[in-house]
């Protein structure tokens, strides 16, 4: 699971550096969701903590294109 923006994108904390091409930079109102990067499914934080389930906002494509490329780049900084 990956945290994401309102649009799905990985986004990146990282403290005093730029943001990488491809991720998203950490949302300033702290309004994250949560991305599977195998099914495309994207489940807002704030939901999940308030009803205690995580139903699904909605889903994006994670096999091709922007999100694809932003959820490598996403697994090549974490490792």
């Amino acid at each position: 699971m990956i945290q994401a923006n309102s649009e799905g994108v990985p986004v990146y904390i990282g403290e005093n550096t730029a943001v990488p091409a491809g991720l998203a930079p950490w949302p300033e109102d702290e309004d994250l969701y949560t991305l599977c990067p195998s099914c495309g499914r994207v489940y807002r934080d704030a939901v999940i903590e308030e009803i205690g389930t995580a139903p699904v906002a909605f889903r994006v494509d994670v096999t091709a294109g922007p999100l694809a490329e932003a959820i490598r780049v996403h697994w090549d900084i974490s490792t």
